[in-house]
């Protein structure tokens, strides 16, 4: 449940960051899965992947990426190709948001952020 003063920064800044919205164990599955994309990326010149319900490519790479330096920088709709990003899998979450993950991996938080 969120509190007023949550609705109220939502209302004023449009998103909300929630902490503590993953357990420990499902951060751990969250990094393997996009460590293992970023793997896969270095095999990849252009955009891949199963494409999205509207046709895009599932893998976008940034511009400066290569197999040495792997620059993967979205994933469209991960929910749809790993159970680990299901906002119903994830034991703590009061309600269904929607995850953006920054990049770099490093970076994945047990932080929520609801647009």
């Amino acid at each position: 449940m969120l509190t007023a003063r949550q609705i109220d920064q939502f209302r004023r800044d449009g998103y909300l960051t929630v902490g503590n919205a993953v357990t420990e164990t499902e951060l751990a599955d969250m990094r393997r899965e996009v460590e293992a994309w970023v793997e896969e990326s270095r095999a990849h010149r252009a955009p891949f992947g199963p494409p999205t319900i509207d046709g895009r490519p599932r893998f976008d790479m940034g511009a400066e990426h290569s197999s040495r330096h792997p620059a993967l920088r979205r994933v469209n709709n991960p929910s749809d190709i790993s159970g680990v990003f299901e906002p119903n899998r994830c034991e703590q979450m009061a309600v269904p948001p929607i995850i953006l993950l920054a990049w770099p991996i490093a970076s994945l938080s047990q932080k929520l952020l609801i647009m």
